[in-house]
């Protein structure tokens, strides 16, 4: 098909990469062959094409006329190559990497990974859990990351999810009655922080009158707090937001006529560039926050919980 060119194209990548460098002795350090093959290869292609590419003086070269007129074209040739195998190897290593606070990756994150396995097939999604919520965006290694903060942070590609929804919750008894105030206040008190900050903000917010003399435990992770909730060890005020499949299946449970507080703590997502992929990945986690939102809305209703405004 090619009936002017030779059997074999490497002497062509050979010119290239010497007229680019002016130098056999620098194209053989690229290619990792021997200055002899470079001279050689091109000789071979001099001697092909019936002309000299580059005229050899003692201690150097230069490419002739119709020299780089082969180079302009190898050199876009190769660079389109180059550029199209670079995005098929980019579309199979494509990643979406995912930075949270170990609560909200845990409790909301995973039961949404077949969602967005879905949603980018041809992405590979890393979810990577933070002890401590971030609010700043000072590391690169994540493309999307999951704050909770009392401020909103700085920058453009910053964009709100949801509020906290605070609210003291136990596990539901086996008889499934409905448990008053002064039953769950009166029980031993389960802490994620050791300031105990959101019982006492909790309780100053609603009002409650706290005269119980009960145990206090503390626990240096959310996780860990309610999952000791969770095994009948105590009451804890925690968001239920996170708590909302615990809540809906029976697991736990607020007291008849509970108030909730919004806390001060909000939850943002930050991407680092803005991208198609990325803008429709924070759709996509704004309409699932929202979606999960209306639910506890109409479990608030159904239990007659009260939401401080």
């Amino acid at each position: 098909m090619y009936r002017h060119l030779p059997h074999s194209l490497k002497a062509f990548r050979v010119f290239e990469c010497v007229a680019r460098h002016m130098s056999f002795t620098l194209a053989a350090q690229e290619l990792h062959v021997t200055q002899s093959a470079v001279s050689r290869q091109v000789r071979q292609l001099e001697e092909f094409l019936g002309f000299e590419l580059v005229t050899r003086h003692h201690r150097s070269i230069e490419v002739t006329e119709r020299g780089r007129e082969l180079q302009t074209v190898l050199r876009g040739q190769y660079s389109q190559l180059d550029q199209l195998v670079g995005s098929w190897k980019s579309e199979q290593g494509k990643r979406i990497v995912i930075k949270a606070s170990l609560s909200f990756a845990t409790r909301f994150l995973i039961a949404k990974i077949h969602h967005l396995n879905e949603r980018f097939p041809d992405h590979e999604v890393v979810v990577v859990p933070m002890l401590e919520d971030n609010s700043t965006f000072a590391t690169d290694d994540c493309d999307l990351l999951i704050s909770c903060t009392r401020q909103r942070p700085q920058g453009d590609n910053v964009y709100y999810l949801r509020d906290e929804y605070m609210a003291a919750v136990i596990a539901q008894r086996d008889d499934r009655q409905v448990m008053d105030l002064n039953y769950v206040l009166a029980q031993p008190r389960i802490h994620a922080t050791q300031d105990h900050f959101d019982w006492h903000h909790w309780l100053k917010s609603t009002g409650y009158k706290d005269s119980n003399k009960v145990r206090h435990t503390t626990f240096f992770t959310l996780e860990l707090a309610l999952s000791a909730c969770l095994a009948g060890q105590g009451v804890t005020v925690t968001d239920l937001m996170l708590i909302l499949p615990e809540i809906e299946q029976g697991y736990l449970t607020a007291a008849n006529g509970s108030k909730i507080v919004p806390s001060d703590w909000r939850y943002y997502c930050h991407i680092k560039q803005s991208s198609p992929v990325m803008l429709e990945l924070v759709e996509w986690l704004q309409r699932e926050v929202n979606q999960s939102v209306s639910e506890l809305d109409k479990l608030i209703e159904q239990r007659q919980w009260h939401v401080i405004k």
